[in-house]
């Protein structure tokens, strides 16, 4: 004997929301509502967080070489007397 559930789209949203605190924010688009009254301030500290990765680390350094090739090239051109940002 196979049995079937039919699932509702309506049970499912109502599930999605349990546990959230508030009403308003359901019957009508209140983000701002909602945050309200479901959000907790974190008391702790940082310890929680993760390092950063090896590939973070490495985005990192080709972005700072590249802003400090960008303003070793770019930025003494603008503070010439005869350039055109005098003009």
């Amino acid at each position: 004997m196979v049995v079937k559930t039919v699932v509702e789209a309506q049970d499912i949203f109502d599930k999605a929301w349990e546990g959230f605190k508030g009403v308003d924010w359901k019957e009508k688009a209140s983000v701002s509502r909602f945050v309200q009254a479901n959000y907790t301030p974190y008391d702790g500290d940082e310890s929680f967080l993760a390092g950063p990765t090896e590939r973070s680390l490495h985005i990192k350094k080709i972005v700072e070489e590249t802003k400090a090739h960008y303003e070793e090239t770019r930025f003494p051109m603008d503070t010439r007397p005869t350039s055109i940002a005098d003009i």
